[in-house]
Parts: structure tokens; sequence; C-alpha cells
């Protein structure tokens, strides 16, 4: 038996190698204590005058971030002066973000966080969370936003059709930079454009919580006896 982070997955192994022993297990998350966390205080506070727009987790290349900054900078920033781009994180391309971040004059508007053991406050004032990657087979991340209310904008990455329902919960667009400029500029010139309901994204965010996924690892342990 093998399981995998998401049904999508299971399909193609499927394909490849034709056998009903391929299961999804989606990662769970852990609802109440997100919602917990969110509520505690942090020393970022953004202004609310702004559109903040974040960036959460590993700074490498895979994740994609700076394909958001290179989109921004193009005409995003000057049409949208009163943007705000954080990036929360750490990783091995840090130090090139901050150097092509000054390059292009943007330091005032991309503002690099760091790590934060508690990134949640942050996130649940984010008018946008971006999910940027080239490549994720799950995407936690996006999970954490829609169950804080925060409106999602992900490239079509495995991960991400399968966290948005192929665009059913949060918006999923093509995996290039043409497509990623086009909808956060469109969010910007008109945030009520984002029309995917805030509360049926958090249903399918709960249907993940760590008490659902205890029951369904007990379901496939059962199947395992059974093989």
């Amino acid at each position: 038996m093998v399981w995998t982070v998401n049904e999508t997955i299971a399909n193609e192994l499927r394909n490849i190698f034709p056998s009903d022993n391929f299961y999804a297990l989606p990662n769970p998350i852990n609802c109440n204590e997100i919602i917990k966390k969110s509520e505690e205080l942090t020393d970022i506070v953004f202004d609310k005058t702004k559109t903040n727009i974040v960036l959460l987790g590993r700074i490498s290349s895979e994740k994609g971030f700076s394909r958001v900054v290179r989109v921004m900078a193009q005409d995003i920033f000057e049409k949208f002066p009163n943007t705000r781009l954080y990036i929360v994180g750490e990783g091995p391309a840090k130090e090139y973000y901050e150097r092509k971040i000054n390059e292009l004059g943007l330091s005032d508007k991309v503002i690099l966080l760091g790590s934060k053991a508690n990134p949640y406050p942050i996130l649940k004032q984010a008018d946008l969370l971006i999910s940027p990657s080239k490549f994720e087979s799950f995407g936690l991340v996006m999970m954490e936003a829609m169950l804080l209310n925060v409106p999602v904008i992900a490239t079509s990455t495995t991960g991400a059709k399968y966290v948005t329902q192929n665009g059913k919960y949060a918006q999923c667009v093509e995996n290039n930079n043409s497509s990623l400029h086009d909808a956060i500029y469109k969010f910007l010139e008109n945030p009520n454009s984002y029309n995917f309901s805030k509360e049926e994204a958090k249903k399918w965010v709960w249907e993940h919580d760590t008490d659902i996924f205890a029951s369904r690892i007990k379901e496939l342990l059962k199947k395992c006896e059974d093989i």
C-alpha cells in the first residue's frame, strides 16, 4: 500500500502502475491551534491604508517568490503604489532577494520579515496570500490562509489544484509569470473580482483537521489488514 498527499498523485500512480493499492492521505491541519495562534499579539502590524500581500514559506527557487517580485516590478507597484509585499521566511535564496530588491529600488515596497515562530498573526492581517510555486505536492500555507479568511492566488501545481479543488475554493492560475501577473493586477484593480466563498473554503479546510486525519489513518490501516 502506498499513501500520497492528494488524490491527483494517487491517480497518476495508478495510471503508471495499474494497482488499487494507492491511497490519498492529505496532510492534516490543526485548525483550532492555528486559529488560537492567529489571535496572539505580534510586533508586525500592517498599515491597513495599504493593500498588504504576503508570501509565506521557505525562500528557495522552487517556491517562486522571485516571480512575484518580478511581475509586480513590471508595472503593478507603479499602477498600485499603496501595495506592499511582505515575505515571511528564511532560505538559501534570501541574500539574492535582498540584493535584487535593492537593485530594483523596491526596498520600501517589498519587506523581508525573516522567519517567525508564529506567522499566523501576520498572515491573518493579509489582504492576499500568493502561492507562486513552480511545483508543490500539497501547499499547507494555502490551507492556513483559507482557514483565516485570507484570499489566495496560487499557480496550478499539483498541490494547488488539490487545495483549491481546481479553482473552486480559491484562485488557481496557469503556472507562468504572465498569468500570475494578470491575476495580481486584476485583484488589485478590483478586490471584489475575487468571487470565492471564504466560508466554503474554510469548511473545506476543516475537512483536513487533525481529528479527521486520525480517522482516515484508522481506515487506511484497516485496509492494510485486509490486503
